[in-house]
């Protein structure tokens, strides 16, 4: 857990769920203040939500979300060094040569498939 320097900051602390309110939904869902919790406690990907703790009650600030949301995204970044269509094109050989082979073994290889999904010969 990292801890939020509050005292040297400048930093306005907010509730954690008001901080929920500050993050995009998914699927029309916002984000619970369970994940915050388990961001500050655990983590996500090896990176922590920084926050301070007074008594029982987690705190975090805007600024601390934002760093958090651009660590996130600088480390898919990194793990995705290849452009998406680079990507692509190096994992299609492999699924056309497979899809091919149960083709063949289906019978259907060789065959002109029409719009209406018959086969001729």
């Amino acid at each position: 857990m990292r801890i939020l320097d509050i005292t040297g900051s400048g930093e306005e602390l907010i509730s954690l769920a008001d901080a929920a309110k500050l993050l995009p939904t998914r699927g029309g869902k916002r984000i619970s203040i369970r994940t915050l919790e388990r961001w500050i406690r655990h983590g996500h990907r090896g990176l922590f939500l920084e926050a301070a703790r007074l008594g029982c009650v987690f705190y975090t600030s805007r600024e601390a979300i934002q760093r958090f949301n651009v660590s996130c995204m600088n480390q898919d970044v990194a793990k995705n060094q290849l452009p998406s269509a680079a990507l692509k094109q190096k994992r299609e050989p492999q699924l056309q040569s497979r899809s091919y082979l149960e083709l063949v073994r289906a019978g259907w290889a060789g065959r002109n498939i029409s719009k209406t999904g018959s086969a001729e010969q």
